[in-house]
């Protein structure tokens, strides 16, 4: 009998009451991290085309589970590098544990946004944030409720890792949610009418 394409792939049959059905089995998905669903939800929405055909091929859930261990393993790195930087250690935790927790949370904070520029917003070596724009804010009026650090860096016309120091120093009214740093637009333009009397 002649040899299917099935067959000359490397597939084969088993016989089931006088029927040969093809014997296939489903390759297991990797169970996937906080990274590698931001990855692929990443692709879903900006590189459908792309998203597709590794889908097709089965190179997805490879690429997904090597981004998701990658970032995940360069997401820890950082964090300890920054916190051996910022002295950040056990005796700080022991003598002032809200210092400890603040400054830990800000650099969890840091980390997760290179990693999310290094890993997760990128394709073939060219960085970018999803379907975002870059805010132009003609003056204070048109800044949104709350700032991001991107918002922040873009109103006083800064880097972004200024905007980082500046929301991690004291005096400034930094809103901290999670491992998020956010500013309200009230606090940051009384804030900015303190710095203008000094």
């Amino acid at each position: 009998m002649k040899e299917s394409t099935f067959e000359s792939i490397g597939g084969t049959y088993k016989m089931t009451n006088d029927y040969l059905i093809p014997d296939l089995t489903i390759a297991e998905t990797p169970s996937l991290g906080k990274w590698g669903l931001l990855r692929k939800h990443y692709l879903m929405d900006n590189h459908k085309a792309l998203y597709s055909s590794w889908m097709l091929t089965g190179e997805l859930d490879k690429h997904l589970a090597q981004i998701d261990q990658q970032a995940q393993e360069r997401f820890d790195q950082i964090v300890v590098q920054l916190s051996v930087q910022r002295g950040i250690s056990e005796k700080l935790k022991a003598e002032d544990q809200l210092r400890w927790v603040r400054e830990m949370n800000a650099t969890r904070a840091t980390a997760e946004e290179m990693v999310l520029e290094e890993f997760i917003y990128t394709l073939e070596g060219k960085k970018e944030k999803p379907r975002e724009i870059k805010p132009q804010f003609n003056s204070f009026d048109d800044l949104p409720a709350v700032l991001n650090a991107n918002q922040l860096g873009t109103a006083l016309n800064i880097s972004r890792a200024n905007a980082y120091r500046l929301m991690r120093s004291a005096d400034f009214p930094t809103l901290q949610i999670g491992h998020r740093m956010l500013v309200r637009r009230e606090r940051l333009l009384e804030w900015i009418k303190e710095q203008e009397k000094t």
